[in-house]
């Protein structure tokens, strides 16, 4: 685990989307259609213990136009948004980058999206929050057998570093 302790301090939770909020249904990496996706209630109901203000969905989407049509995509995430606001009583938001371009500033690593979510809010830094009321989960935390560690990452260089957990993690010591 990434952090010490888990708390309910976090007013900001961002958090990745495929196999930390959502699965596939059919079990395969990429979803069939939009309709592919099974939420992961358990880590909703996690979310909903820490009861933050916020929940940020920030997703790379990189086969957007190649595994499924962007504007089915777009209503799949705001049927996401409107739903997990409704289970989780806080405000959620979501947005993601089209982009396979490792250096396209909203591709995590890259903390576009985050500033992108907070903006979308008028959200201040030090102002309406910290680096320390942020968490991020997700899955590409680095481990062995991890595709990546981008979601690590995007913590990393949110706001100067914001507290990380693998939704494994999380699931497993919360």
């Amino acid at each position: 685990m990434h952090l010490k302790k888990i708390t309910n301090k976090y007013k900001i939770i961002f958090s990745d989307l495929d196999d930390t909020l959502i699965k596939t249904h059919t079990k395969e990496t990429f979803p069939k259609g939009i309709w592919d996706m099974e939420i992961k209630f358990d880590v909703l109901d996690k979310i909903k213990e820490l009861n933050p203000e916020y929940l940020f969905i920030a997703t790379n989407q990189g086969g957007i136009g190649k595994f499924v049509d962007k504007d089915h995509f777009e209503s799949k995430l705001s049927y996401i948004s409107d739903a997990f606001q409704e289970y989780l009583g806080c405000i959620v938001d979501v947005t993601y980058c089209p982009s396979a371009d490792k250096s396209d500033p909203d591709r995590k690593p890259n903390a576009g999206m985050a500033t992108t979510l907070v903006n979308a809010h008028n959200l201040v830094i030090n102002k309406d929050f910290t680096p320390d009321d942020c968490l991020m989960i997700g899955d590409a935390s680095g481990y062995p057998g991890d595709f990546s560690s981008s979601d690590k990452g995007f913590a990393e260089n949110c706001f100067g570093g914001i507290d990380y957990i693998d939704v494994r993690d999380l699931l497993e010591n919360m």
